[in-house]
């Protein structure tokens, strides 16, 4: 296990790789994409954010995967 901290009111995302994976990138590149998108949300509050991240990252087409998203503001 690894031990992690945070401060409080802090956003914690966790998801599968069918959220981000693209035959076009790799998966680096794509981390890196949803990183840098999740900055630019971080005033929006997790549900938002969620629903956004779905919208704009899950991926629509002739190959879909399983996608897990977990979502949780941290007191």
């Amino acid at each position: 296990p690894t031990a992690v901290t945070y401060e409080p009111g802090s956003k914690l995302f966790m998801f599968t790789d069918g959220l981000i994976e693209t035959r076009d990138s790799s998966i680096d590149d794509d981390l890196r994409r949803l990183t840098d998108y999740l900055q630019t949300q971080l005033g929006a509050d997790v549900a938002s954010m969620s629903d956004k991240v779905l919208e704009d990252f899950a991926v629509v087409g002739d190959q879909p995967d399983d996608i897990a998203l977990l979502a949780a503001h941290l007191e």
